[in-house]
């Protein structure tokens, strides 16, 4: 629409930030998927691995998330996990509820694994997912 590329970015930015807050007030299991970013330092080497948002979106995103994942295929099995935990520090990765590793991408088990292992403030995710 002819608006510069820095103020789209801008824009971009508050919408995300914007879409995350509201929908964190909602109360129930929420997932969110964004592409990856590489980090490169200044010699061009890539050092790491993070959200393909931009930064201001990408400290909110992780901010107010519970669990962030890397989705990953195994090069031995071809298998694909999701990396929530990382010992290397490569992948920009979070859990909350410290009971995730790396799983297979299946949310249906990862919701289970997180109440049966969460601590106490998982009432509202226990309400949703039961029946």
């Amino acid at each position: 629409d002819g608006v510069s590329d820095r103020r789209a970015w801008g824009l971009l930015t508050y919408e995300i930030k914007t879409l995350v807050r509201r929908l964190n007030l909602i109360g129930k299991p929420l997932i969110i998927t964004a592409l990856d970013r590489e980090l490169k330092s200044q010699d061009g080497n890539i050092i790491g691995m993070t959200l393909g948002l931009p930064p201001a979106a990408r400290r909110s995103v992780m901010a107010m998330a519970d669990a962030v994942g890397y989705m990953y295929i195994d090069q031995k099995t071809g298998e694909r996990y999701i990396a929530f935990r990382d010992t290397n520090n490569f992948y920009e990765v979070k859990d909350r509820f410290s009971c995730l590793n790396h799983e297979k991408p299946d949310f249906s088990d990862i919701f289970k694994k997180v109440i049966s292992g969460a601590k106490e403030p998982l009432f509202k995710l226990r309400a949703v997912t039961k029946k």
